[in-house]
């Protein structure tokens, strides 16, 4: 019994030790240039009709964020609105989900500059990635999505590996009445829903519901059979 609360134990510390010593590095990703025809025919239109496919359960939504000012209640008058969707791939990205965002800090805005956006992304970009690509920005044509083209260059992309809260980090500068370019990653999973955090100065009150890869129910079960194992033995010690 004792052995084997010296393994429980060790395996605790383990995933403490793990979990420090991850939490403060990054993995880079690509932020590679694509344009809007290697998204839109090399890697969605699966039924060549001149479309992204969709899939209707997960349509494409624009949502809003907002900073908290003394003068404007929180939602009132939204700082900005992120587009956020999810295609399934095609082509080179067949099996995969392609998630993009985009970024849009309005004209009216009482917010001078926003620095980026984090959100939590579960699976490791590196390996879900496409030709090499682990994530990427469209430059160049007239995207039919979002808020078109957009202006503002994705200047890093990085994910965190965080055994808790991997994150997913996009550094961008944008100011009032601009939008971002087109960004995104690919996932063999299909997407839920979390906030996600606009960086700024000021407290952000109203966070930005988006899409993001979500576990399979598989990774549930594991994980509560796993608990139920833990449990179990220390009743038996």
């Amino acid at each position: 019994m004792k052995a084997m609360s010296k393994f429980w134990m060790a395996l605790v510390v383990g995933v403490a030790v793990m979990a420090a010593a991850t939490h403060s590095w990054a993995v880079p990703l690509s932020n590679t240039s694509i344009s809007w025809s290697t998204f839109f025919l090399s890697w969605t239109d699966a039924n060549n009709d001149g479309a992204p496919d969709i899939d209707p359960l997960y349509p494409p939504e624009t949502v809003p964020f907002d900073f908290f000012n003394q003068y404007n209640p929180p939602g009132f008058f939204p700082d900005g609105s992120v587009f956020t969707a999810v295609y399934p791939g095609a082509g080179a990205a067949t099996g995969k989900w392609i998630y993009v965002y985009q970024v849009q800090l309005l004209s009216g805005s009482d917010v001078p500059v926003v620095n980026g956006m984090s959100w939590r992304w579960i699976e490791d970009p590196t390996i879900a990635g496409v030709g090499g690509i682990t994530s990427f920005k469209i430059t160049s044509g007239a995207p039919t999505i979002g808020f078109g083209l957009g202006t503002i260059d994705i200047t890093g992309a990085n994910w965190h590996p965080h055994p808790v809260n991997p994150t997913a980090d996009f550094d961008f500068k944008i100011n009032p009445g601009k939008a971002t370019y087109i960004f995104g990653l690919f996932s063999t999973l299909p997407p839920t829903k979390v906030d996600a955090t606009i960086r700024d100065s000021l407290n952000l009150t109203t966070r930005p519901l988006i899409y993001t890869p979500t576990p399979e129910p598989s990774a549930f079960l594991l994980l509560g059979l796993g608990l139920m194992g833990v449990i179990w033995r220390r009743r038996r010690s």
